[in-house]
């Protein structure tokens, strides 16, 4: 027996506000970046890998999309060793792997926290019964999960936030049962 549950959180604006992510910055042929912005076509809005210069305007090469309108046009890009950054007119300044709308940090952690939840009450639901609880998360990079490194494995972002959910839901004893729960205790401990 098998059943899909599919959940999902939107944030709200994140499809019409403005999305930047600054993939690099360098200084190869003149001062430029590379962007990965939300860009219009035929009524969707499509991810669009873009590379930019000084006073390079979003409105234009997001194909005029509304979200890019005010002010995002690139002021000055700094090339400086560390310190590498890009600025637009509106204010906005980000550095090398920073972004500027889509969705953030906290809500990927409310997102995994209640799916962790919905996990061990799924587990709850069908304990006697002999069926085993699967949930999935689609990640964009492994790093955000588990980080190697030569001493070793470390926990990413997203497996802390899910190690410290089970810490949190271990307390209540309706999940004492829970394989998930009694691991994330050992390792705690």
């Amino acid at each position: 027996m098998k059943q899909i549950v599919v959940d999902s959180a939107e944030v709200e604006g994140a499809g019409t506000s403005a999305f930047i992510h600054v993939k690099s910055i360098d200084s190869k042929n003149g001062f430029k970046a590379k962007l990965q912005i939300h860009a219009q076509a035929k009524k969707v809005r499509n991810r669009k890998l873009i590379t930019v210069k000084d006073r390079s305007n979003l409105f234009h090469e997001s194909s005029e999309r509304a979200a890019y309108k005010d002010g995002f046009v690139v002021r000055e890009i700094s090339v400086r060793p560390g310190e590498e950054f890009i600025e637009f007119v509106n204010g906005i300044r980000l550095g090398i792997g920073q972004q500027h709308g889509g969705v953030r940090d906290d809500v990927q952690a409310a997102q995994i926290r209640r799916t962790v939840k919905h996990h061990l009450e799924k587990e709850l639901a069908v304990q006697n019964l002999g069926v085993k609880v699967l949930s999935l998360f689609f990640i964009d990079r492994v790093a955000n999960y588990r980080v190697y490194e030569a001493d070793g494995a470390k926990p990413g972002r997203f497996a802390a936030v899910v190690e410290d959910a089970l810490r949190e839901f271990a307390k209540d004893s309706r999940y004492a049962f829970s394989q998930m729960v009694e691991t994330a205790c050992r390792q705690a401990a």
